[in-house]
Parts: C-alpha cells; structure tokens; sequence
C-alpha cells in the first residue's frame, strides 16, 4: 500500500526507511532512480498482459518478462486478470511515485508539523479544488456517454472555445451543458479556472479574517 501512495509506514523505523529510501524501502523504485523508466515500462506490459493472460499467475509471468527484476512476492499467486489499473502493476513491481521531497512532506503533514501541514496541505475551505474536478460532468468529453456525443451541437464547442481561450470574456462565457454542448478537458480546466480562483480568494480571505 505504501508503494501505491495510498499508506504512510507506522512505525517510526520505517518512516526513516521510507524517506532515506533505504532499510525495508531499499528495493523501492522512485522516479529518482535509474531503473524508473524501465520498470515502469515493465509495469504497462505487465497490466496490459491481462487482455491476453487474465489466468497467468504475477510469477509465472515475472520468469518469463522480469529478466531478474525485484518484485512484491505476496503477489506470486495473483492472476494478470486481477490487475484493477496500471498503478496495480506499479505497485507490485515496488514502484513509489514520490520523490524525495514528496516522502518528506507527506511525512510531515502525517505526524502533525503544522507549520509544513497548514502552508502545504491546508486552506479554510477546499471547494476551489473541487471546481478543477470534470469527473461525473458529462459535458466533459472525456466523461460523456456516446449515446449522449450523438446528439452534440458542432457549432457550438469552437464558440465556447474561443470565449475561454481567445476573448477570455468570463463574465459572458457560454457554459457547457450535458447533450447541448461538450468541452474537452483542457477547456474545462481553463473554464473552471476562474471560479477555483474566485473561490480560492474568498478562502484566503476569511482565512485572513479568522487569523487576526
């Protein structure tokens, strides 16, 4: 779980391991190390074996691909089919996306340094990072249905396009609708830019207030 960012280590011991990338973390493959790029190209081939070899165990396959490479052995048993995403294959081969630094301050915020936790990992209120989520928007179309995109309006998405992106008219910008018009996802992060603004704004602002 560690390796798949979603665990800090427990124990103090291990908190060290984790940031010096040494002791039970000295296998851990990080984007710092030299082997990233390989074993991550390992890991794609590994998760996209699973079409083909859904009943092949993670060991039988690491014999015939892994040339040597160090790997999670409590997932010996585990068939290729069970493998949710690529970050599951990430995970078994040991990989950690988190450099140094990234190790560091999730530590920090983990263990209460509040100076670290308030500065980096802190607002009043977090609706504004909310607004740069497109998941479950359908107007987004790398999240609408096909059944929806047969009935998209062709003229209107270069209209919208260009209001965000050309004549940045925020205050009048037509706003994508699911089945009347789509937008891509690049321009709904420049769309929703404005509001996570305002909205980050106004938290600083009572943030402000709160503290004197």
């Amino acid at each position: 779980l560690t390796y798949a960012g979603s665990q800090l280590p427990n124990f103090k011991s291990q908190c060290v391991d984790f940031y010096e990338h040494g002791g039970v973390f000295e296998d851990m493959v990080t984007p710092e190390d030299p082997a990233w790029d390989a074993t991550y190209d390992l890991a794609v081939k590994m998760f996209e074996a699973k079409v083909n070899e859904p009943n092949t165990p993670v060991k039988d396959w690491m014999v015939k691909n892994g040339s040597g490479t160090n790997y999670d052995k409590q997932y010996d048993a585990l068939t290729l089919g069970s493998l949710a995403d690529l970050s599951y294959a990430m995970k078994i081969l040991k990989m950690s996306s988190y450099y140094k630094a990234d190790r560091d301050i999730s530590l920090r915020m983990q263990f209460g340094l509040n100076a670290t936790r308030d500065s980096a990992m802190y607002t009043y209120k977090a609706d504004w990072l909310g607004n740069l989520d497109p998941r479950g928007k359908n107007m987004v179309m790398a999240y609408a249905g096909a059944q929806s995109l047969s009935g998209m309006i062709t003229d209107v998405l270069p209209a919208t396009l260009h209001a965000a992106t050309v004549a940045q008219d925020i205050a009048n910008r037509i706003v994508p609708v699911d089945k009347a018009n789509y937008a891509t996802p690049a321009w709904f992060c420049l769309h929703q830019a404005a509001d996570s603004q305002t909205s980050l704004d106004s938290a600083i602002s009572e943030e402000n207030a709160l503290v004197g």
